[in-house]
């Protein structure tokens, strides 16, 4: 009986090979503990032309011997150790074979991958195999048996985790066939495949992933890399905890979890890769969003904070990135709690288109006084400015308010706190510490008009903005009329010199002189002087004036 089966096999062996090799061949597969359908089988794919075209690829004449015989050894070896009987043709055992196919050594990996698909695909046409659902399942998915693997490039660059390792496959493990996407995209001057792995029990969410990824192949096909197999892997596990029940349950919220997710992940395996989670998820989002329209006759991302157009935005990626929040500034509703604002231009209030440049980013969080920082945040909400003067008026005023705290801390450490006894006029203003003293004021404004670094209309912006932002909270902190005077738009002609004449100064002298009241009003006539005669800048001015009051 075994020669019988050992003669059925070699009978199937033609020319292609010497009666050496036909007599090895025929041991080698005579071996196998497969049954006799499957060893006739590999006998029956071993003659055809597909299979000598694929062994005819390589050149097999070396000093190491016989190549081609090793080759086939290493190929029947490998199928007998998974494929027993005909209904171990299964897309597991498929994918478990692929995985082994790296450790067979040598350079047979793609001859082997080769033979492997082709051998599979045989079993439809052959009559050896009889099994009626085996062929009408290799039917129905041939198109998964793919004949090469996906490359992983750039392995140096990459941490190879063992997640990363098991889906840089088009034939994952533990996976089934009902889990597989399959895309086209085009390389090397030719359209080829690659099959995407995404295990949900959510059957909208694969019914989205699987139609966007086809109508991608459509409208843009290209090669898609490590990065995009981790994000359809891992599309139900981005959603952290979001329940996608209906499309509607798609929105802002689950984007920026989705966007921080991948980020995250990516940087961790691939710190010096570009980042393609921004791009992959735009283009999910807008095309769930042209689905809905379609459907509904409506747009599912509508808001004025998230829509397709934001989504284009230059500047939204790193909006979502950093934590910003994006405000439309109406100066109607309450004013957002939130300490970080992307300024988006509103097509409805100024004519201007949503992807406008001038947008920008506003920190509130570098203002160190809090009170100070809702105070601009007011201020900003209600202004009236074109965009982009919105943007310098916010950063003039966040220096002055940052300025404003340091000096205030200052005076607290350095004068003693008499508050009871200082005297206030409607002019002048109250002499007590406060935020926004005159003190301060006079000292800040001077500081800027000494700034050999601003041109005059840079240091005439700067006026005008603090000033604006003075008269917005003058109320709140009682500053005096001669304060906000000072910040008035004036010519600026010389640089670092003095900056009023000097029959002003008298007048202003003679004032201060009359109003005398302690040894601290004092010490501020001499710093007055000190600041308006000589270039000395705000630090020298405070340490004399420190000085002096340790004196006193």
């Amino acid at each position: 009986m075994k020669g019988l089966k050992r003669h059925m096999i070699k009978q199937v062996l033609n020319d292609f090979y010497t009666d050496t090799e036909i007599e090895t061949i025929t041991s080698i597969i005579h071996s196998l503990e497969s049954d006799i359908q499957i060893k006739t089988l590999i006998s029956e794919w071993l003659h055809t032309d597909d299979t000598h075209n694929i062994l005819m690829k390589r050149k097999f004449k070396s000093k190491r011997g016989n190549l081609k015989l090793l080759c086939i050894r290493k190929f029947v070896s490998l199928i007998g150790r998974y494929i027993h009987v005909q209904e171990d043709f299964t897309w597991e055992n498929y994918c478990q074979i692929y995985h082994q196919i790296p450790n067979l050594g040598g350079d047979f990996s793609q001859t082997a991958r080769e033979m492997v698909s082709g051998l599979f695909l045989y079993t439809v046409s052959s009559e050896t195999l009889t099994n009626p659902e085996v062929k009408f399942f290799i039917l129905k998915y041939s198109n998964l048996l793919l004949p090469y693997d996906f490359e992983l490039r750039s392995k140096k660059k990459l941490n190879i985790t063992s997640f990363i390792e098991s889906i840089s496959t088009n034939f994952p493990l533990d996976s089934s066939v009902e889990e597989i996407i399959q895309v086209r995209y085009h390389a090397h001057n030719n359209y080829l495949y690659a099959n995407y792995f995404f295990s949900t029990e959510n059957q909208l969410l694969f019914s989205l992933v699987k139609s966007f990824l086809e109508n991608l192949e459509k409208s843009k096909p290209k090669k898609y890399h490590i990065q995009h197999r981790i994000m359809i892997t891992l599309f139900e596990v981005s959603l952290n905890g979001h329940k996608i029940n209906k499309i509607e349950d798609f929105n802002k919220a689950t984007f920026k979890t989705q966007l921080l997710f991948y980020n995250l992940l990516i940087d961790e395996y691939n710190p010096v890769g570009k980042r393609e989670a921004y791009p992959f998820l735009t283009m999910f989002y807008r095309y769930i969003d042209d689905i809905y329209l379609e459907e509904n006759g409506e747009r599912l991302f509508n808001s004025f904070s998230f829509n397709r157009d934001i989504l284009t935005h230059i500047l939204y990626q790193r909006s979502v990135e950093e934590g910003y929040e994006i405000v439309n500034l109406n100066g109607l509703s309450d004013c957002p709690v939130y300490d970080k604002w992307f300024i988006v231009a509103d097509l409805n209030k100024s004519g201007t288109h949503i992807a406008n440049t001038s947008n920008s980013f506003m920190n509130f969080e570098i203002i160190h006084n809090i009170e100070f920082r809702q105070d601009l945040k007011d201020f900003i909400w209600k202004s009236d400015s074109t965009y982009r003067g919105i943007y310098n008026q916010f950063q003039v005023i966040t220096d002055f308010l940052n300025q404003a705290d340091i000096y205030y801390k200052d005076e607290l450490n350095v004068i003693p706190m008499n508050n009871a006894s200082m005297e206030s006029d409607q002019l002048l203003g109250s002499s007590e510490i406060k935020p926004f003293s005159n003190r301060f004021l006079f000292f800040y404004h001077a500081n800027l008009l000494s700034n050999e670094k601003y041109e005059d209309g840079t240091t005439k912006n700067h006026i005008i903005f603090i000033r604006k932002f003075l008269k917005h909270v003058q109320q709140k902190y009682n500053i005096s009329l001669l304060g906000l005077d000072e910040f008035s738009s004036i010519e600026v002609d010389d640089k670092g010199g003095i900056p009023i004449s000097l029959e002003d100064f008298v007048e202003i002298q003679k004032e201060f002189e009359k109003r005398l009241n302690s040894k601290i009003d004092e010490t501020l006539l001499i710093v007055l002087q000190l600041a308006i005669e000589t270039k000395l800048r705000l630090g020298g001015n405070f340490g004399i004036r420190k000085r002096l009051h340790r004196i006193n």
